[in-house]
């Protein structure tokens, strides 16, 4: 992997200069929409056409970078699997006859095939991915901090909220998932005792028995499965609150400051399209 890192460094940097620029444009629109709210409600028409110019020439250039984006990475995955192929196909062949009649070809050709494509799949373009998020991201926490510090101030307190309130059932979810686990395995156990022992069980006529017992564990191994969906939809149930919570208040602050004078029209759409940007 580090070979077809240095053999793409240049893609690699053209990928990344295009994601940051496609990335903060994106979130940079937020600014266009509070101008925009802004010019309609103060009746500025200076302010109007001056935005409307501005976004004509600014939508269109986005749209390019975001083809330049999409092309260099496009590129850089080719060129990442081409290389990652090469490194495969000559440690095939610097193998010895013996070490390469252990080894299926069907297995080679899925290692050529196969696994580069999962490696593409898996590695390559959730990296890619992560990248861009992680750009607007921090350019959605910027905006808004621009915008309003007191707003983005308890964003990310609530923030440190929905990812700190869940986390306390960790240790709960993980007593209750291995629970499960134990019980699945004894539930398993004794279902193949059952039925491996079929002929005694028509022998001795203990049909009945057996249902019986089947029910018990059935029920025992079914209730310690929902005792963990319960904790789970626990922890669901909070972080969905929570998280409902954050929208609700950063709209009501926003709308209040508002009201106050504090804030204006625009920068409230700009606030609730950086907080959508965030989630």
């Amino acid at each position: 992997m580090r070979e077809a890192l240095l053999k793409n460094k240049g893609l690699i940097t053209l990928t990344v200069c295009f994601s940051l620029i496609v990335s903060s444009g994106s979130v940079f629109v937020a600014i266009l929409l509070q101008r925009i709210i802004d010019a309609a409600v103060k009746g500025d028409m200076g302010l109007f056409q001056q935005t409307l110019i501005f976004s004509i020439i600014y939508v269109p250039l986005l749209g390019l970078f975001g083809y330049l984006y999409s092309i260099c990475s496009k590129a850089l995955i080719r060129g990442w699997t081409v290389t990652l192929r090469e490194r495969v196909f000559r440690g095939i062949l610097r193998r010895n006859f013996e070490e390469f009649s252990n080894t299926n070809t069907s297995d080679y050709l899925s290692a050529l095939s196969n696994d580069i494509k999962l490696i593409e799949e898996n590695y390559v373009q959730p990296l890619l991915i992560t990248l861009q998020n992680i750009i607007i991201f921090v350019a959605s926490l910027l905006i808004m901090l621009f915008l309003s510090p007191l707003v983005t101030g308890i964003l990310v307190g609530c923030m440190i909220l929905m990812f700190t309130v869940p986390s306390l059932f960790g240790k709960a979810l993980q007593k209750r998932q291995i629970a499960v686990s134990s019980q699945m395995s004894v539930f398993t156990s004794r279902l193949k005792d059952m039925l491996s022992g079929y002929e005694v069980i028509k022998s001795y006529s203990m049909g009945k028995h057996v249902e019986k017992k089947f029910a018990q564990e059935n029920e025992t191994a079914a209730n310690t499965k929902f005792s963990a969906d319960r904790t789970l939809a626990l922890n669901e149930g909070v972080s969905e609150i929570l998280g409902s919570l954050t929208q609700f208040a950063v709209v009501f602050i926003a709308a209040f400051l508002i009201l106050t004078g504090k804030l204006s029209a625009g920068s409230l759409v700009a606030q609730v399209t950086g907080l959508l940007a965030l989630s």
